[in-house]
């Protein structure tokens, strides 16, 4: 006696085994986009407030009588995400402004840079170079004189 196998309508185990592939195939591809547009937002997002952070300042510097501008400088202040000063290790940024002086021309340059935290490393924080800078030049208005 000779069994008869009707045709089944169905999957094999290879054509499941090639839809896997392909999925798994197209599921990296997207989940390496997701991944990588995900940090782009986040370091954009970075530099963001970085630069709020120093115009903030520089719109201080504004706001400061001319003479009194080199008490703004300072040197490795550490902000949160906010810009509110914290301790080294739950800084997001560090902040330094220079103040230069040219008494002959009447004009201060405030500079502040921001420096952006890199999280992938462990131990040296601020060893990448991503960091915001903006300066201007300030200067008080001298009259001339009125001529008799």
């Amino acid at each position: 006696m000779t069994k008869k196998y009707r045709a089944v309508a169905g999957f094999t185990l290879v054509e499941t085994s090639i839809a896997v592939v392909i999925l798994a195939l197209v599921m990296g591809g997207s989940y390496q986009t997701v991944y990588m547009t995900a940090n782009l937002t986040k370091k954009s997002r970075l530099h963001f407030v970085a630069m709020h952070i120093a115009n903030n300042r520089i719109e201080r510097a504004r706001n400061y009588a001319f003479y009194n501008l080199t008490l703004m400088a300072d040197s490795n202040v550490y902000l949160n995400i906010q810009g509110a000063p914290v301790a080294e290790s739950a800084a997001d940024f560090r902040r330094t402004t220079i103040v230069t002086t040219n008494p002959a021309a009447n004009l201060t340059k405030v500079l502040v840079r921001v420096d952006i935290k890199n999280y992938r490393v462990a131990t040296n924080w601020w060893s990448n170079n991503e960091h915001e800078s903006v300066s201007t030049y300030l200067t008080t208005y001298v009259p001339k004189p009125l001529s008799p």
